[in-house]
């Protein structure tokens, strides 16, 4: 391909801009050289690779402007013209009438027409122009509908997850009747790694907060003795006058079961 004696000559192609104009087709002049048919080629600039590359373009006769039909295609050695037209001509865009059957093929299987393609028909055919862009219009309204459809059900699946999140957590602070209601995440994070903590007793695996429970429906009633420098928290059974020592955060919970009248309401 690097070895045509075809004169070059400039000529307008419609193809998209550059910056905010990425999507907008302009028309811009190109020094092009005729490869075979109605495909042409840019001149070869040299690629960061070293390789030698071009910019291959589709001029139908008798329409002003051309199409870009491939970007920065490397220079091979089986590069010929016959190569390069079969690969347009297997592309169904060999001639204007093919290239307008693959046109309606596109809309034909829902496929997506791109501004340019509206643009170079406007330039012979206004009509068909109009209806591919009102064929592209509608694509792009399915597009945003199911756009819309797609960010509705993640939306959806998202309240979903975090009103089942809501509700875990609403139904692990229920399970402290109403103690940890106003504590902030933090503390009750605090309190939950000490009251759901699990050991045995009298051979049954239970959490804190259920020993506790337990221990006041048995009787005992939490105090703290002032032992000088400390506190010791105590559940204590005035009957048999023994206890079992807790930590703080049991005594509290204790405290505030006996005090609401919460533990009675559990008998």
């Amino acid at each position: 391909m690097t070895e045509l004696t075809t004169p070059y000559e400039k000529r307008k192609v419609i193809e998209y801009g550059s910056g905010r104009n990425f999507n907008t087709p302009v028309r811009h002049w190109h020094e092009v050289q005729q490869v075979a048919g109605p495909l042409y080629k840019s001149r070869e600039v040299e690629n960061r690779y070293k390789e030698q590359e071009c910019d291959l373009y589709l001029f139908y006769d008798g329409i002003p402007a051309g199409l870009r039909f491939m970007r920065q295609k490397r220079i091979e050695v089986r590069d010929t013209p016959e190569y390069l037209l079969g690969l347009v001509q297997t592309g169904g865009v060999g001639s204007l009438s093919g290239y307008l059957d693959n046109l309606k093929q596109d809309m034909d299987n829902s496929r997506w027409i791109g501004l340019a393609d509206i643009e170079f028909v406007r330039q012979f055919d206004e009509a068909q122009a109009q209806r591919l862009a009102a064929y592209r219009q509608g694509r792009l309204v399915q597009r945003e509908q199911a756009w819309q459809a797609e960010e509705n059900k993640r939306l959806e699946t998202e309240a979903a997850a975090a009103e089942k999140l809501r509700q875990e957590k609403q139904s692990q602070r229920d399970a402290f009747l109403g103690w940890a209601d106003d504590m902030s995440e933090l503390r009750f994070g605090q309190v939950k790694k000490v009251m759901e903590r699990k050991g045995r007793f009298n051979g049954t695996v239970m959490t804190r907060r259920d020993f506790v429970i337990k221990q006041l429906l048995e009787g005992r009633v939490p105090v703290c003795i002032n032992l000088g420098r400390s506190n010791e928290h105590r559940l204590y059974d005035p009957v048999k006058r023994d206890w079992y020592i807790v930590t703080k955060t049991e005594h509290d919970f204790a405290k505030y079961l006996t005090d609401s009248g919460k533990i009675e309401s559990l008998k």
